[in-house]
Formats: C-alpha cells, sequence, structure tokens
C-alpha cells in the first residue's frame, strides 16, 4: 500500500457556462451558510472528499458552521441545487439551448468542433467525486476538469419505447424524443487500446434531466479491435483485474458503495405518481449495436480518424436496441431503440461543461431491498458494505482498496 499525497483542488467560482441561461448563482452549504470563496478540497478539513468553502459567519441559517484552524476560517461543506430559470422551461427548449453551445457556442472559440483534452487522470485522486452525484444541473455548477472520459463527441437522441410489456413507469413507458448521447474513451487511447463509454442525458419539461452512463467493461480493447461499437454497453460493469482501473472505481465509493453500477429510478418517475414507490423501473440496461453501426477507431487518431468516422453517421442512424432486464434474476427484454436525430461532432463544451449527474445504485436498492438479496454484493457492486443507503461522504477518506465495512475517516491524505 502507497500513499497518494493531498493536493489541494481549486474549483474556481462559477465563469461562462454558469452564465449561459443554464445553471447561475453560486454552491449553497449544507447548514446554509453564506460562501466567501469558492468551494475546494482540501487535507485540512479532512481529505479530498467533499468540497467546502468559508463563510462569512459562524452563524449560519441551519446551525453554526464549522471551526477552521488557524490561517484558515470557520467553514461548511458545498451544495449544489438546480437552477429554476433553466429547469422550468420545456425539454425542447432545454435541448436546444444546449445545442446551441454545444455546435459551436461561445465556449468552442473560432473553431466550431474545437474539443477538449486528456488531463492526467491520477489527479482524481486529489478530487472530489460528491459533485458528479449531488450537482443537479446540465451543465458543471463549478468549474472542474472531466479526469475520465475528457474527450468524445455529442449528439441529439431520440429514445423510442417499442415495448411496454414490463409496466416501466415515466420515460422508460413514454421514451423521449429530446435526448443527448455523448461517446468517449475512458482514457485517452494508447498502443494498448481504448476504453468505450456512452453518458445519456433524457431532457425533461420543467425539471431536471435524468442521466445514464454505460461501458462494455472498465478493461476497453485492444487497437485491432477498432470498431467503438463491438461489443454491448451496459449500466453494470464488471469488476476489472488491473490494480489502476480498480483504484479509480474505488475512487467512487466516495460516493456510493455500488461504484459499479449506476441507477435507472429517475427515469421512471414523472409528475402523475403520488409516491416514489409507484416508479417501475429496469434493472440492468444492455445496449446492443446493429452490425450495421460501425465506427473505426484507429487508437493513434481518435481525435481525428476516429471523430471524422463518428460524424459519418447520418441522423435517423439507428445507433443501438435498448434490452432491459426488469431484476437481477430476470429474463432480458427489448424496450426500445435509441436514435440519432443530429450528426455526432466534437465540442469543448461537450467536453469541459456539459454535465451527466451519476444516479446512485443506492436509489434503486431502496425501492427494491430485494435486489440486494439477489446479489453477489462484493462481485457486482465491488464492495461488500451496500445497502439501500449511499455512505457519508467520510467513509471517502478511507482507503480504496478496503470497503467491506465503514471504516473511520483518515486525516491527512488518501490512501490508494
Amino acid at each position: 500500500m502507497f500513499r497518494v499525497a493531498a493536493l489541494t483542488l481549486l474549483l474556481v467560482v462559477p465563469t461562462l457556462a454558469q452564465v449561459l441561461g443554464i445553471w447561475e448563482g453560486s454552491p449553497g452549504t449544507e447548514l446554509g451558510c453564506n460562501c466567501k470563496g469558492s468551494c475546494s478540497t482540501s487535507f485540512f478539513y479532512k481529505c479530498h472528499t467533499q468540497p467546502y468553502c468559508q463563510v462569512e459567519s459562524d452563524q449560519c441559517s441551519k446551525g453554526t458552521a464549522h471551526q477552521g484552524t488557524w490561517p484558515f476560517g470557520d467553514y461548511d461543506y458545498c451544495t449544489w441545487g438546480s437552477f429554476p430559470g433553466y429547469e422550468m422551461k420545456t425539454a425542447k427548449a432545454k435541448l436546444a439551448l444546449l445545442n446551441t453551445h454545444i455546435q459551436g457556442g461561445a465556449l468552442s472559440s473560432a473553431n466550431k468542433w474545437y474539443q477538449g483534452k486528456y488531463p492526467n487522470k491520477a489527479k482524481i485522486f486529489g478530487e472530489s467525486v460528491i459533485e458528479t452525484f449531488d450537482a443537479v444541473a446540465d451543465v458543471f455548477p463549478m468549474e472542474r476538469e472531466k479526469l475520465i472520459h475528457g474527450v468524445g463527441v455529442v449528439g441529439s437522441i431520440a429514445f423510442v419505447v417499442t415495448n411496454t410489456k414490463p409496466g416501466y413507469t415515466g420515460t422508460w413507458k413514454t421514451g423521449s424524443p429530446f435526448g443527448l448521447i455523448r461517446f468517449s474513451s475512458a482514457v485517452a487511447p494508447s498502443s494498448s487500446g481504448f476504453t468505450p463509454g456512452l453518458a445519456i442525458k433524457i431532457l425533461r419539461d420543467g425539471r431536471p434531466s435524468a442521466n445514464f452512463m454505460a461501458m462494455p467493461s472498465l478493461d476497453g480493447q485492444t487497437c485491432d479491435e477498432t470498431n467503438f461499437f463491438k461489443n454491448s454497453f451496459k449500466n453494470h460493469i464488471a469488476a476489472t483485474s488491473s490494480l489502476a482501473l480498480k483504484l479509480v472505481a474505488k475512487k467512487f465509493s466516495q460516493a456510493s458503495f455500488c461504484p459499479q453500477m449506476v441507477g435507472l429510478s429517475d427515469l421512471a418517475r414523472d409528475d402523475t405518481m403520488g409516491t416514489e414507490d409507484e416508479a417501475k423501473f429496469p434493472y440492468s440496461l444492455r445496449f446492443e449495436a446493429p452490425g450495421s453501426t460501425v465506427v473505426d477507431i484507429p487508437c493513434a487518431e481518435y481525435t481525428s480518424t476516429g471523430f471524422v468516422n463518428f460524424q459519418k453517421l447520418a441522423p435517423e442512424t439507428k445507433l443501438f436496441k435498448v434490452l432491459a432486464i426488469d431484476k437481477p434474476d430476470g429474463e432480458e427484454q427489448e424496450i426500445g431503440s435509441i436514435i440519432l436525430k443530429d450528426q455526432l461532432a466534437p465540442s469543448k463544451f461537450g467536453d469541459e461543461k456539459l454535465f451527466f449527474k451519476h444516479q446512485r445504485m443506492e436509489d434503486d436498492f431502496k425501492l427494491h431491498p430485494e435486489w440486494l438479496e439477489a446479489i453477489d454484493k462484493e462481485k457486482q457492486c465491488g464492495m461488500k458494505a451496500v445497502s439501500t443507503s449511499p455512505p457519508t461522504w467520510e467513509h471517502g477518506c478511507s482507503s480504496p482498496l478496503d470497503r467491506s465495512e465503514p471504516i473511520d475517516p483518515a486525516y491527512g491524505d488518501i490512501l490508494v
């Protein structure tokens, strides 16, 4: 076991992406304090797990702020709410606004298809992932580097439901013509291969979007397997044997004790429901591309030839058939398809500002606690401690190599 020194990560005050009508304002805090500066993480306050800000006064609307040590002032932990001015718009209007920025808006400089870049992925150990699960926005509500899946292509999609027999609710029943899909490699392609992934955002009228992610695996595919769509994408990912990838996956256990899965229950909710218990949704999904959908990704030319090949996919292309399982031991059924509605293209806004919220699998387990009894928690979630409740952020201070039981938080730096 070795130590990665904790480095202070500065998350600066919201800039251009937050004043383009998508998200405006400033982060709140758990105790209702007023931040007098930006949110950051630091080893001076436990570890790089929950962003905090120094506050104007220790007397806050919900209690007394935490007392800092000299020379640091009193502080509280940051929270991120939605921006009603944007969220109350229709799904169609929100998609149009996002596409304005994706397709050559103010953040894309003179080059319409200017993309971001891959940072050093080791930085993830000095960054909090809490915002990824807790923020409610379609852009990062704070300036943030996308340390995995940093460079990709984005396009509009429709989710078309063709089978309502499983009895799912919300968007799983109705489908949606207003969505975005982003394809990317988790890390920069190298001579050893690349790691395909997708993120889907479904825009909704008068409420925040629902999002989920899928990958064929954490291990990726070799450079001689050039078709990005060769393997099925799943929202439940199998464990990996790679130590480096295990560490990255376990980093997400700061926010969830089931980091190998993302939840699907948010898409099952609609305004007609009396209670959350009425939501019906799949346990897991698999996205299978038709044999005719092929995008070759030469590893050495990922952002040149590879991105040009993505752009060759014509609107109305069927990207995937969507197959669902309703419970851990259920049978797979085709429920619909993902249809591309406009050209996929790289975008600096898509790489650096567009945000896909991760839903904790604990949300789904809370509505279906019997699912927990039907799975091998350690194998399928990545750790035994998973339950119907997510971890407190303090658990993220302990070693990502051991999550079999809750561990007292450690001070100073992150043990990996």
